[in-house]
């Protein structure tokens, strides 16, 4: 739910099936009203199984999906997405949480092509971007055998 009160919705990247045209179809639901607004973007941004975050200035950041480095950011006072920086490992169905200072810390996924071993943590920082976090492992996350 955004601050604003309305509710940001999106399909993966077809309106109603995966069409793999990069474009981003979503909505906004305002549930005072019950009324429903549609809301389309080119961004070459597949966000099926992204990890979303509310940011403090209200703006959304989404970040992976299907087997996406790609990273967006809805703004709800312009009404827009926009494509940040991407991140340095590709990843879907990733963990995101607000740090205190408004940075935003994920880690680990599944797919990508790249191994869950190679799903460490990144920090997105606003005006700066992602980063990789050496000591952040992913495997530390995991079940142990």
């Amino acid at each position: 739910m955004l601050k604003n009160g309305k509710v940001l919705l999106w399909a993966a990247d077809g309106e109603f099936a995966f069409a793999s045209n990069g474009r981003v179809y979503g909505a906004l639901y305002d549930p005072a009203t019950g009324a429903v607004e549609r809301r389309s973007a080119q961004l070459g941004h597949n966000m099926f199984c992204t990890g979303t975050t509310l940011l403090t200035d209200g703006r959304v950041l989404v970040n992976g999906g299907s087997n996406a480095p790609v990273t967006s950011i809805y703004d709800p006072a312009a009404d827009t997405f926009t494509r940040a920086q991407d991140m340095r490992i590709p990843r879907g169905y990733n963990a995101n949480t607000i740090l205190q200072d408004g940075s935003v810390l994920t880690i680990g996924g599944s797919w990508s092509g790249n191994g869950a071993a190679r799903k460490d943590g990144e920090l997105w920082t606003p005006g700066q971007g992602w980063r990789l976090l050496s000591g952040c492992r992913s495997r530390a996350c995991s079940p142990r055998r």
